[in-house]
């Protein structure tokens, strides 16, 4: 803010424009004082604000400091996690291999003096009176009943040590696809091969079609064996089956190979499992499906018998029964005449009905069922053949169908 300047004061020496200054100078001076003290009020207003300003930048210095100070903290909480996180990941890895130290370590303590799950195993066998024994180093001579830890109780027989209490055909053989069956786990895992405990993983055990020898249009046994290495391959052999002295079903003198299924090659070179023909079957856990086909305007004037619809398969095991159907309806064309249907089983007339029609194309209901039981072990089929007698031309619209009946 501006203060104006004062006039001239007045002055003794020149006492002639004393008067006139001395009038002046007193009439400039309430202006003065009025400019002089606004100033002051500003400058102390000025001093408050600088004093105001320098003690926010204190402040924001200070907050300043306080943030760095809490960003070095985070930063080195930040680090301190990491190395957790790191001793954790190595006491994890530490956990886990302790861990199988005590479900399997043998020989000496897992920690603290005591000892694995099997180390208890294999003192509770010893309690019993039976020596233990590796796996990979099962005797091969009799030495009375032993213990193995993958196996349990042992047994001599027939030339070789076998499992005495065995979880066994818990699979099924079943169609994947053209080029792949597989065997899987049905109620749990394990299969018996040769005397021997094996369990199967939960993806199953691949077949591939290439690895099917024989011609095709033929069926071949599937058996399972130990690949080696401790686990299960399937195979696909000729050669048939029987029972094995320990119970299971093994390839006929070759007890080293377990029944699991059957598949049938066609002429194609592919695995068939078809409505027409059923021809992948399990031999553990089995599950049946019918083999079905149908013919609709179909007809004749024979009267003989001529082939209407053709066979449709299933395979059977041996001592299984089946059941035959054939359903629908048929007709001709001449009142009077009669219509005949008849069931060919596995290629030999079966079963056979009639009707005649009070008028022409009446329709007469055909409804065949043919059971059989205790059938021999292979493929089984039904066929639909007709015939008329007196006169005109049969037409039928029938559905046959063939399903194992155990």
């Amino acid at each position: 803010m501006a203060i104006t300047s004062l006039p001239t004061p007045p002055s003794r020496s020149d006492p002639e424009n004393f008067a006139e200054r001395a009038d002046a100078f007193m009439a400039a001076l309430p202006r003065f004082a009025d400019e002089a003290n606004a100033l002051q009020q500003d400058v102390t207003q000025s001093a408050a604000n600088a004093d105001n300003d320098a003690m926010a930048a204190a402040q924001s210095a200070y907050a300043a400091d306080a943030s760095w100070a809490a960003a070095k903290s985070s930063a080195e909480a930040a680090a301190s996690s990491q190395q957790g996180a790191g001793q954790k990941a190595a006491e994890s890895q530490g956990s886990a291999a302790l861990a199988r130290q005590w479900a399997t370590k043998l020989g000496e303590p897992v920690e603290a003096g005591e000892f694995s799950a099997k180390h208890y195993a294999q003192l509770a066998a010893q309690g019993m009176g039976l020596p233990v024994f590796a796996l990979g180093n099962i005797p091969t001579a009799d030495v009375g009943p032993i213990f193995v830890p993958t196996q349990g109780a042992m047994e001599w027989r027939s030339g070789r040590y076998a499992v005495l209490r065995a979880d066994h055909g818990q699979c099924r053989f079943v169609y994947v696809s053209p080029d792949e069956c597989r065997l899987v786990p049905h109620n749990g895992d394990g299969l018996v091969i040769n005397g021997r405990q094996y369990r199967i993983d939960s993806a199953g055990v691949p077949l591939d079609i290439a690895s099917v020898p024989g011609a095709t249009g033929t069926h071949s046994y599937v058996y399972a064996k130990d690949n080696g290495s401790g686990s299960l391959t399937l195979v696909a052999e000729a050669t048939g089956h029987s029972r094995h002295t320990d119970g299971t079903e093994i390839k006929t003198g070759d007890p080293s190979s377990t029944l699991v299924g059957v598949v049938y090659k066609n002429a194609g070179s592919v695995f068939v499992d078809s409505a027409a023909i059923r021809g992948v079957a399990s031999w553990f856990n089995r599950y049946y499906k019918s083999a079905t086909s149908t013919n609709f305007n179909t007809g004749t004037a024979s009267a003989a018998p001529v082939q209407a619809i053709g066979p449709v398969y299933v395979w059977l095991w041996a001592g299984e029964g089946f059941k035959v159907n054939i359903n629908g309806r048929t007709a001709v064309n001449v009142a009077t005449a009669s219509a005949y249907t008849f069931a060919y089983v596995d290629s030999v007339q079966a079963w056979g009905v009639y009707g005649t029609s009070a008028t022409a194309n009446a329709g007469v209901p055909v409804a065949i069922t043919v059971p059989t039981e205790g059938t021999t072990e292979g493929f089984h089929s039904v066929a639909t053949w007709l015939s008329v007698s007196g006169g005109g031309t049969s037409n039928c619209s029938l559905t046959q169908s063939i399903k194992a009946a155990p």
